[in-house]
């Protein structure tokens, strides 16, 4: 009986320490989107996703956000990683390939709270990926005022791996902070014939 008396005070303990370590104003928010170069590839072609904070609104501390860090899902049976490239005031992003995680600070060491890029993550799809749609996400995601972290909900965005003699794409494919995908594919082109013979 005092074993688990004390199980469950150690277990209280660890629970307030785990939310003491991520407290943040209720008010505090920002959205994260994610936004495609392309909304569609084929084998061997890479598409260049960005990640970018919007709406920043953390009055906690120092007002806006000075670092970040989140997680990188995507299928590595279609996808392979390339590179992660930092937007400007922004350190070069360390991301682990085992577990996924990315991080960067502010090159400055200040905190904003103006809209901005913040990252490009450039990803390959493999020779052997199924022709189809797959989905890349990036999770977990936390900014940090460098006093408290402010977490975000997941987003997502769905790239379509073409066949190799499809043409080329270009329109690009972007999402909002509830992870749907509002990509709308169109095709203005339309070729009208009014060429009439006459004798």
């Amino acid at each position: 009986m005092k074993k688990r008396l004390l199980g469950g005070i150690l277990l209280i303990s660890i629970i307030f320490s785990i939310i003491n370590s991520i407290s943040y104003a209720a008010t505090d928010s920002y959205a994260v989107k994610l936004k495609a170069d392309k909304t569609s590839v084929k084998a061997g072609e890479t598409v260049a996703i960005t990640v970018r904070f919007e709406d920043i609104k953390i009055e906690s501390g120092e007002k806006g956000i000075g670092s970040y860090e989140a997680t990188l899902e995507y299928d590595k049976n279609i996808f392979e990683y390339v590179s992660m490239t930092s937007a400007q005031n922004w350190d070069g992003a360390i991301y682990n390939a085992e577990t996924g995680k990315f991080a960067s600070v502010r090159s400055d060491s200040m905190c904003t709270s103006e809209s901005q890029d913040v990252v490009t993550i450039n990803l390959k799809a493999k020779t052997s990926a199924t022709i189809g749609e797959s989905t890349v996400s990036v999770k977990n995601i936390a900014c940090s005022n460098f006093e408290e972290n402010v977490p975000s909900g997941d987003v997502s965005i769905k790239i379509s791996i073409v066949d190799a003699n499809t043409g080329d794409n270009n329109n690009q494919g972007s999402n909002d902070n509830a992870g749907d995908n509002n990509n709308q594919g169109s095709n203005d082109n339309a070729g009208d014939n009014n060429n009439q013979g006459s004798n």
